[in-house]
This record gives C-alpha cells, sequence and structure tokens, in this order.
C-alpha cells in the first residue's frame, strides 16, 4: 500500500477530502490514510468516519499527533495545516476590514498578515518534512498559496506543488456558457493562484473564447462581466472583482467558518458512520476537482494535464499547466499573452508579489508598506497604518511564539 498522508487531518472539513477519496477509489490503488492532526477528539472523529468510507474498499486508515510517524514513509503529503486557526483568521480579517481593504486569508492586507505570523512554524513544519519524507509529492492547500508554497520549496520540500481548483473550475463555467462538454476542450491559463487568467478555451481545434461575452448576455461568470471579458481579451477568476475595487468583503468568514466546523465536528461525534449533513454548507470542491485528480495523477505512468502552483525562471511561485504522473511533475510553457491589459495585470501581481517574498525574507514596517502599497486590493492611503498594525502582530507572535 501506497502511504497519504493528511497533515491538519484533524479538521471537521476533511470529511470532504474522504468523500471524494471513496468517490475516486477504483482509479486508486488500495492506500494507506494517515491523518495527523493536533485536535484529538476530531481527529478519533474524523479517523472512524474514514474507516467507515475507506476500509470496505481495501484501504487503512489511521491517525497520529506525531507529525514524524505520519511522515515516514509517505508518497503524497497533503499539506493544509491552518497556522492559527480559524482564531488566526479572525485576526487577519480584522486588519483588512478595519481599514476598507478585502478581508480575505488568500489576498490582500489578511493574507499578508496570516504569512508573516504563521512563518516560523510553517518553516519548521517544512524542515520536518524535507527531513523525514524528502522523496514525497508534497500538495499544498495553505493559503496564501502561493507564498506558503515559496517557503515550503525554500526549506527543502524540493517536491512540493501548490494545489487550487479555481482555473479549472473558472474554465468549466466557461464551457457551460459556451454550451460545449468540458472533458472535450483544451483550454490556456497564465497567472498567479487567484490571480490568472484563463487565455484560451478551444473545442473543435476553435477557439472559442472570443465569443464569450456575447453569449453571456448580461449574466456573469464568477462576477466577471461580459465587458471586462470583452475588455481583456481573456477571462479573469473570480477574485478580479476584488482587484479591481469591486467587492470589498468584510471579516466575519472566520466566524462562520468556525461555527459551522463545530456544527460538523458535533454530528460526526454522534454518528461517524455517514456524511455529516453541515458539511454541505461549505463550498469544498477544491478536494474533487484539484486534490484527487492530483492523487490520481500521481499513482498513473500516463501523465495527466493539471494545473498547479511551482516556481517559474522569475522565482515566483505560478500557476501553470503541468504533465503529472507516477515519474514527474513537468511544468508547460504558460501561454502567449496578447493582451495587453493581462499583461499589465499579470505584472502588477507579479511585482506584489516580490515585495512579500521580500517582506517575508526582511520583515519591517517599511518593508510590509511597500508590500501593500505594491498591492492592488490594499486602500493606499492606508498603506502606513496597516503597515504598523501588521507590524505589531508579527511583533507579538514573534514574542508569544503564537501564530493567532
Amino acid at each position: 500500500m501506497t502511504k497519504l498522508a493528511i497533515l491538519g487531518g484533524s479538521s471537521p472539513f476533511t470529511a470532504a477530502f474522504i468523500d471524494a477519496l471513496a468517490q475516486a477509489a477504483r482509479r486508486l490503488p488500495r492506500c494507506a490514510l494517515w491523518l495527523h492532526g493536533r485536535n484529538g477528539q476530531n481527529l478519533e472523529s474524523i479517523s472512524r468516519y474514514g474507516a467507515v468510507c475507506l476500509e470496505p474498499l481495501g484501504w487503512s486508515v489511521n491517525s497520529t499527533a506525531l507529525l514524524r510517524e505520519a511522515l515516514e514513509g509517505a508518497y503524497i503529503v497533503i499539506h493544509q495545516i491552518r497556522y492559527g486557526g480559524l482564531k488566526g483568521r479572525a485576526k487577519d480579517e480584522r486588519i483588512a476590514a478595519d481599514y476598507g481593504a478585502a478581508a480575505d486569508e488568500t489576498l490582500g492586507p489578511s493574507a499578508l498578515n496570516c504569512i508573516l505570523r504563521t512563518v516560523p512554524e510553517l518553516r519548521d513544519v517544512s524542515r520536518q518534512i524535507a527531513l523525514t519524507a524528502p522523496e514525497a509529492w508534497v500538495l499544498n492547500l495553505t493559503n496564501p498559496l502561493s507564498a506558503v508554497t515559496a517557503i515550503m520549496l525554500d526549506c527543502g520540500v524540493a517536491r512540493c506543488v501548490g494545489l487550487c481548483e479555481l482555473p479549472l473550475y473558472t474554465a468549466s463555467l466557461a464551457a457551460d456558457v459556451l454550451g460545449v462538454p468540458f472533458h472535450e476542450t483544451h483550454w490556456q491559463y497564465a497567472g498567479l493562484n487567484h490571480r490568472g487568467f484563463i487565455m484560451s478555451l478551444e473545442h473543435g481545434g476553435r477557439d472559442l473564447l472570443p465569443e464569450l461575452a456575447a453569449r453571456l448576455d448580461g449574466d456573469t461568470i464568477g462576477g466577471i462581466t461580459a465587458r471586462e471579458v470583452s475588455e481583456l481579451g481573456a477571462l479573469p477568476t473570480k477574485y478580479f472583482q476584488v482587484a479591481c475595487g469591486r467587492e470589498r468583503p468584510q471579516a466575519g468568514r472566520a466566524a462562520v467558518l468556525s461555527a459551522l466546523r463545530d456544527q460538523i465536528a458535533a454530528e460526526l461525534l454522534r454518528n461517524a458512520s455517514t456524511t455529516p449533513p453541515s458539511i454541505r454548507k461549505r463550498y469544498l470542491e477544491w478536494y474533487s476537482l484539484s486534490v484527487v485528480p492530483m492523487v490520481v495523477a500521481l499513482h498513473s505512468s500516463e501523465p495527466k494535464r493539471e494545473i498547479v502552483n511551482v516556481r517559474v525562471l522569475n522565482g515566483l511561485v505560478e500557476e501553470v499547466h503541468a504533465n503529472v504522473s507516477c515519474k514527474s511533475i513537468d511544468a508547460l510553457p504558460s501561454p502567449a499573452i496578447t493582451s495587453a491589459s493581462v499583461q499589465r495585470w499579470i505584472e502588477d501581481y507579479r511585482a506584489h508579489e516580490k515585495g512579500v517574498m521580500r517582506c517575508i525574507e526582511n520583515p519591517s514596517p517599511t518593508s510590509i508598506a511597500a508590500a501593500l502599497l505594491a498591492d492592488p486590493i490594499s486602500p493606499p492611503a492606508y498603506a502606513k497604518p496597516m503597515a504598523d498594525a501588521i507590524w505589531t502582530s508579527y511583533q507579538m507572535a514573534m514574542t508569544t511564539g503564537e501564530t493567532a
């Protein structure tokens, strides 16, 4: 049996991953699933649920609070640890919301505060992965995805890639609007995680993307309008609305997720033999659309085309297509960008990501402010007070050793 380890496996939301694995089991060899987490009660409940779902299919399910035990001999490691928990996310959200910025854990001031407070623990875990499971394929789901993946690579986790289903999901929505079966299309994507663009969507040898704006007919794709598609000559992911300032979500998502997490945990504790009903209240499609297909591809001798986040020649972690098999993950070249507007956006995103990475290497009020000023999501007028708030949060985390 190959060993599949999930770090952060005591999250009750992991039940959705177990469901996705069970549905794909016929495309996989029998595996030994190891769940690692810090919440003992949740870990036990999720392990029981995993056993109910997977052991009849020939899998084994184990759990441990010891990181080394989870990692030893692993072929694939799923890294989904939420450093500081949802309590930490709530603090990240407040820093952004206090200054009118989007309170999103993946982008903007919230993401910057998140990565700075979690770097020490993230580096410790990454070094343990590199030492204990140097040959494992490590699939990172932890946000902010690009920066976390870069740090893990820098710590010696050589076979680490970041995963996100959003490009594939966005392209599939476009195929629906265009009236073509998504599995028959060939599509191209360029950009960074949550900051990219579908550049083409071919069916029958013809690029249908130029027809998308007309087909939308007043509707949107994830909030992206026909006018934006037409002006860009490409289809951005839904987060483009945030970058443009059209959407400014406020803090509070952490509290919602915390309540839902506790509800799912209670349902699993009462009955670990059926899918917890409340899990359907959260979008968790990254497991079925991105993670499980990668697990399948990494067990296949024939390459499969998947979307991954890897380090590219400019030194940043960017989102690209790759041929994935049990032998290798081979990144494919990004498509040529013919749209000047798209090119400008991607260069802005890259400039911001470079600022974030400089901030991680040398945190200071100055480097934090520079990263915020390079960020399309951050209100420039509040760069200094936000930088001061993030710097204070960072110093507190370094003093107490607590990521929350």
